[in-house]
């Protein structure tokens, strides 16, 4: 064969073949998201905003410019000042709402309890009940300069096995419905033991489910089982989604785990907006006795807050309207590959759970493609992506613009310290 025309197949099979590869890259980064037609300065769902709020705050001084996009809920009295001083700040208010009836303010459960005993034999009256919540609505609305982003419903920790607390969250989220003109979304709070299955009795009542989880109480892993939890209760709700509360109230267990806290709030926060949780409510701001860490983990969370929510190449509106791919993996070589919780399930007794040490969220956005990775392992990891294009791709680190490096091959080392948190964009040579 002329060695000539031989050479001409192989560099026209050389060109097809590049053709080919450069034809993949170039879907790996093609993104056709339309952009949100929502206001910029609204929360989520009704804005473009990542909601990061965290409960009774004693000053919201510089919220805004740390990456905070809301105050609140928060206790008592101080709810129309919070709310005004958020305004000033430029920020939203989450409304503690808690209707007034017969005389009882309904902060409580046990509040709830007092007004359905002092209604005698005949209970509630839910029609006047709906009209004491659509006044309350209407006078949040009204002393707060509506500057409400969200409500919380006050009487927490509905138990659906309680007649009167399931039918008040039914009442209470249809009045907010009613009274609202902008009919922002309302929620709950729900303590972290509860299960799916009894939480799904609350969805047809609530815009989203504030789950609180605080692992400084157990095993961190524990935060995998939790996630999980939450998106078993709202799957099948459309329109529902997930809300994070998270720890701020307790100092760690161990004196060595102190120099971990800013480790622990970012993989609580990342691993929640991995599992596609849509915000984030800290509990809680509020100074306490014996809680020395206050300052530390404020710190912490408002850097966490930074990195979604700064002005420039903040990643909330990437978790917010990205979309979801299949592409990257992730595998541990060195280090743990799993870590497992144990919790008591009915009729079976304690059950082991174990998850894959890190869990990570593959998204394509308008700005770029992403992958978000965080290690639930207290040992450090080491890891091997893989899935990218096998041209060279720029990685950086998406949370401060830093070029970590390039790939050769479709492949990039990673290390994860302690619940280490990987942010990554990639960038097409």
């Amino acid at each position: 064969m002329n060695l000539n025309f031989l050479s001409k197949i192989c560099a026209v099979s050389a060109l097809v073949a590049g053709t080919a590869v450069s034809a993949l890259a170039a879907d790996f980064f093609k993104s056709d998201l339309a952009d949100p037609k929502l206001p910029a300065d609204k929360l989520y769902p009704q804005g473009q905003l990542f909601p990061f709020s965290g409960y009774s705050p004693s000053s919201v001084y510089g919220f805004k410019k740390l990456g905070f996009t809301a105050a609140g809920p928060t206790y008592g009295k101080g709810k129309d000042k919070l709310a005004l001083n958020a305004q000033k700040e430029g920020i939203s208010n989450i409304w503690q709402l808690a209707a007034v009836y017969d005389g009882v303010t309904l902060d409580s459960k046990d509040k709830l309890a007092k007004a359905a005993k002092a209604s005698g034999k005949n209970g509630i009256d839910w029609q006047k009940m709906d009209a004491c919540v659509q006044k309350a609505v209407k006078d949040a609305i009204r002393t707060g300069n509506n500057n409400i982003g969200w409500w919380a419903l006050a009487v927490e920790e509905v138990r659906w096995w309680n007649k009167n607390e399931l039918k008040y969250l039914e009442v209470a989220y249809n009045a907010v419905k009613k009274a609202d003109p902008e009919k922002r979304p309302m929620f709950v709070y729900m303590p972290g033991h509860y299960g799916s299955e009894g939480m799904r009795k609350y969805m047809p009542y609530m815009d989203m489910l504030a789950q609180g989880y605080y692992p400084n109480f157990g095993d961190r892993a524990g935060y995998r089982y939790w996630c999980e939890n939450v998106q078993r209760t709202i799957k099948g709700f459309p329109g529902r989604f997930m809300v994070a509360v998270t720890e701020m109230y307790r100092d760690p267990k161990e004196e060595a785990d102190y120099e971990l806290i800013p480790a622990f709030v970012r993989h609580d926060v990342w691993m929640a907006i991995i599992h596609g949780f849509k915000g984030v409510i800290v509990f809680s701001f509020a100074p306490r006795r014996n809680f020395d860490s206050h300052g530390e983990f404020f710190f912490a969370y408002s850097e966490v807050a930074g990195e979604l929510n700064r002005a420039e190449n903040g990643l909330g509106k990437v978790v917010l309207f990205g979309q979801d791919k299949k592409d990257i993996q992730l595998k541990v070589v060195e280090g743990p590959e799993t870590v497992s919780i144990k919790r008591k399930q009915k009729p079976a007794g304690e059950v082991e759970f174990t998850y894959p040490t890190i869990k990570w969220r593959d998204m394509i956005h308008n700005s770029g493609r992403y992958c978000f990775a965080a290690s639930s392992s207290k040992e450090p990891v080491k890891a091997v992506l893989s899935g990218l294009p096998k041209q060279p791709v720029t990685v950086i680190n998406a949370a401060n613009g830093k070029v970590l490096g390039k790939t050769a091959d479709g492949t990039f080392k990673l290390d994860f310290g302690s619940y280490g948190v990987q942010l990554l964009k990639f960038v097409a040579e």
